[in-house]
């Protein structure tokens, strides 16, 4: 038996680091897109913002979801692709007392 390999003009997938944040006033729309967020395997960074690397197909996929969940409801999504170059040259600062995200999040 012959297992069929990728089609020859199929375009490798390239993964790449996004950036989604989101303002979105209702909170069950906000959780949806939070939770539809985690199920693509990105990370919360911030309580509106999550960052993963993914392949550019599943970024256009989850943007889509994330437009059919807001579509009703006053909200704003952004999806950025970040470059490793850039993604390495980021900063952050966190204070002692900060209670949300963790300080340094896993690297994607």
């Amino acid at each position: 038996m012959t297992v069929a390999g990728p089609h020859p003009r199929a375009r490798p997938q390239i993964t790449m680091i996004y950036l989604l944040i989101y303002d979105i006033e209702c909170d069950r729309v906000r959780n949806k897109v939070a939770k539809t967020c985690e199920e693509y395997g990105l990370e919360r960074v911030q309580f509106s913002a999550f960052w993963g690397q993914i392949s550019s197909n599943k970024a256009e996929e989850l943007l889509l979801k994330c437009k059919e969940l807001i579509a009703d409801h006053p909200a704003r999504v952004h999806m950025l692709p970040l470059c490793a170059q850039c993604f390495a040259r980021r900063t952050s600062y966190t204070t002692a007392h900060y209670q949300g995200a963790p300080d340094r999040p896993r690297d994607p």
